[in-house]
Formats: C-alpha cells, sequence, structure tokens
C-alpha cells in the first residue's frame, strides 16, 4: 500500500524507508519490552502489547478508511477485457 501511495516519483525512497521503520519499530519494542520486564515481571508485558495490537489496529482502519478514493491504474489493478486470455 505504501508503494502505491508513494507514487511513482517516490517508489524508490518509500521501499527502503519501509524496512527501516520495521527495523526501528523491532528496536523499541524490545527496549520497552526489557524495561517492562526488568520493572515488573515477564507477566505484566500482556498489557502493552495488547495496547499495541489494538493501536495498530486502529491505525490500520484509519488509513484504510483514508484512501477509499479511486485505485490507480496499473497492471495490478487493471482486468483483462472480456474474451482476452491472459498469458
Amino acid at each position: 500500500m505504501i508503494m502505491r501511495l508513494a507514487g511513482r516519483g517516490l517508489r524508490s525512497t518509500a521501499g527502503a524507508v519501509v524496512p527501516v521503520m520495521f527495523n526501528l519499530g523491532i528496536a523499541a519494542g524490545a527496549a520497552v519490552g526489557s524495561g517492562v520486564v526488568d520493572l515488573w515481571g515477564a507477566g505484566a508485558l500482556a498489557g502493552p502489547a495488547a495496547a499495541l495490537v489494538a493501536g495498530g489496529a486502529l491505525g490500520v482502519a484509519g488509513v484504510l478508511r483514508s484512501t477509499t478514493g479511486p485505485r490507480p491504474e496499473g497492471p495490478s489493478t487493471t482486468r483483462a477485457r472480456a474474451g482476452m486470455l491472459s498469458a
């Protein structure tokens, strides 16, 4: 979805930013998780984990709601005409 939203001019930048953001999220999650375990023990991880899942679900729902406009045309979004066979 990010590549589609970035457009042709920023696709390479978006492609580079995605793995960087994943790695930053993993590092931040590991740091916060180790802090929670250090302070309150492993049993305390369920609350922050549930909050992250709920926040992520709300974020995805918000993005999907805001991008329901017309889809860009391209090979992955166009359908073959009736009677034509795809290769």
